[in-house]
């Protein structure tokens, strides 16, 4: 990089403020003691800048021994070169970049760019080849050194943009920019300060780096590390070597600098699974022979170190349809299937595993699942009961099914005959799948005469695909004054009436004209329909095989009385 020789001073270390006593401790008084307080200087201050290096085949062979003298000297981390342009590899850049970190200094690479020769793409692959092995936890974050001018400000700042997204696509780690601070206003618009940089500028005086600054950083707003020395000595290197601060201390280096761990994040859409949960994943029931049901889950790297993944298992019952990649770049996710398997009935739980290189995680990752296949139901769905609900408005039908046939089921499924007109009524559908219950709403009263309800087998059909094996019939009837429901309206729908009159009630109670209560508008319509005989159907054919309910017995009706109605008054009466 960059060259002149300095040694750096060391600041001086701030006083401690002092007081004094009275020589006699008998004359202490309540009164203050004397103060002699010293302000040192702001550069003096006890928040210090952290200082580096930067090395290369220059510095020869660095034992770790040489390390430790470094690290000793107050240089906290270091930038090693690892290649340049297509074919250049650092003959100490293994050494180096393995022996710093076993004397405690933080360590990482730099590519010398070569935007005169090959394009940013392939100078970016050379060096991704011979540091990926590198790029784990605890190393500093690569870097680009362009110092080579190969065209004007836009095809300059093009190279340096491809070549750091192609290192942060590949790996997931977005690198830093190292440059001269006159090369950096010459050749770069605005497009490169998205990645944090590394400034060169050499004063003529040597400047303390913990308070000085390396002045214009254009374009970049602001520096996060400064070579502010091309010619330092540091024990434990011969020769020359390049002085490097960061703009804050060691903790912010880390933060901003350092590789994180790799951090394996589990999620089953958007809900977290942590290693080794209590809640089980539940696959739920399925009958034996039908499609398993399947459960994708999400596994993504949200530390920066590649997150490696192996040994994906699963238990007895079920199948990975849709396997798990081999590694995760930082930010990247992958997603896998599990299926669970209906050949064979019975409750099948255990554990999903994989082994990870998330130091977090006690290996394998584990989390529960369960899953139940029922045997294979071959029944198919019948109507259990219908009835016809007339006591208050509006009049409905219900069908009770044998099984869910929620599915299935629709309004096109049943039909509403008049068997005197032959006309048919287009009732409101709905379905309650919990009770298996179908509700057919008229959405008033029906008009009087003899109906019929025919449930249509084709379009009923369980969650088995079963389908319905008979059209189902049931006979029902609307006889305005008939209380009793026996077809006839004769003086025992009267005495009802009778009993009830005045008083509130439904349909069997007299409430014929369905006000709530039993009242004069009732007899009325009782009186109207006064011996009248509501016949039941001519037993039409059914298709083969429908069933019905039994068949209604009515006991034959007497001849037509002459009756009035004020008769009828006189009894109420």
């Amino acid at each position: 990089m960059l060259p002149q020789f300095y040694h750096v001073p060391q600041p001086p270390r701030p006083s401690v403020p002092s007081f004094s006593l009275p020589s006699d401790p008998n004359s202490f008084r309540l009164s203050r003691p004397t103060m002699r307080c010293t302000i040192e200087p702001l550069e003096h201050r006890l928040f210090f800048r952290s200082l580096g290096i930067d090395v290369s085949d220059f510095q020869g062979n660095i034992t770790v021994a040489q390390w430790g003298q470094i690290k000793a000297a107050g240089k906290d981390w270091a930038f090693t070169k690892a290649t340049e342009g297509l074919t250049f590899n650092a003959t100490t850049f293994v050494n180096n970049i393995t022996r710093a970190p076993q004397a405690g200094v933080l360590i990482g690479p730099y590519h010398y760019g070569r935007p005169d020769n090959n394009s940013a793409v392939a100078d970016a692959d050379h060096f991704i080849q011979v540091i990926s092995p590198y790029l784990t936890a605890g190393r500093l974050r690569p870097v680009l050194d362009i110092e080579v001018d190969a065209g004007d400000v836009t095809f300059m700042s093009n190279w340096v943009n491809d070549f750091c997204n192609r290192v942060k696509n590949v790996t997931g780690i977005p690198p830093i920019v190292y440059t001269g601070q006159f090369f950096a206003s010459q050749n770069f618009n605005s497009s490169v300060t998205q990645w944090p940089l590394w400034i060169a500028r050499y004063p003529s005086t040597l400047p303390d780096p913990h308070t000085a600054s390396p002045g214009s950083t254009t374009p970049w707003p602001t520096w996060h590390a400064w070579q502010y020395s091309a010619s330092g000595t540091v024990p434990g290197i011969s020769g020359n070597v390049d002085l490097d601060v960061y703009n804050g201390d060691l903790a912010a280096i880390t933060a901003a600098w350092v590789i994180k761990p790799p951090t394996a994040t589990v999620l089953r859409g958007t809900t977290p699974i942590t290693d080794n949960q209590s809640t089980v994943t539940d696959f739920g029931t399925v009958m034996q022979g039908n499609p398993g049901p399947s459960i994708t889950f999400t596994v993504r790297n949200d530390g920066q170190e590649k997150l490696t993944l192996s040994g994906l298992t699963v238990p007895a019952g079920y199948t990975v349809t849709d396997p798990l990649v081999s590694s995760l770049i930082a930010g990247a996710s992958d997603n896998f299937t599990v299926r669970l398997d209906t050949a064979v009935t019975g409750v099948k739980s255990g554990n999903i595993t994989f082994t990870t290189n998330d130091p977090a995680v006690t290996n394998p990752f584990n989390f529960p699942i369960t899953g139940n296949v029922i045997p294979s139901d071959t029944t198919p769905p019948t109507v259990q009961a219908a009835d016809f609900l007339f006591e208050t408005p509006p009049h409905k039908l219900t069908i009770v099914f044998s099984e869910n046939v929620a599915a299935s089921v629709s309004g096109a499924d049943f039909e509403v005959r008049n068997l005197t007109t032959n006309a048919t009524l287009s009732p409101f559908h709905s379905h309650v799948a919990a009770t298996f219950t179908s509700t057919l709403n008229f959405g008033g009263t029906v008009a009087d005469g003899n109906y019929r309800l025919r449930v249509i087998a084709a379009g009923i059909q369980d969650t088995a695909g079963n389908v319905m094996a008979a059209d189902y019939v049931y006979d029902f009837f609307v006889l305005p004054g008939d209380a009793n429901r026996d077809r006839s309206v004769n003086i025992g729908d009267f005495a009802i009436l009778a009993g009830n009159f005045n008083q509130p009630g439904t349909f069997t109670a007299g409430d014929f004209n369905y006000n709530g209560s039993v009242e004069i508008g009732d007899f009325s319509i009782l009186a109207s329909a006064f011996n009248s005989y509501l016949a039941p159907p001519a037993d039409l054919p059914r298709a083969a095989g429908a069933s019905s309910p039994p068949a209604l017995l009515i006991e034959p009706q007497k001849a037509r009385t002459d009756r009035f109605s004020s008769d009828l008054l006189d009894e109420l009466a």
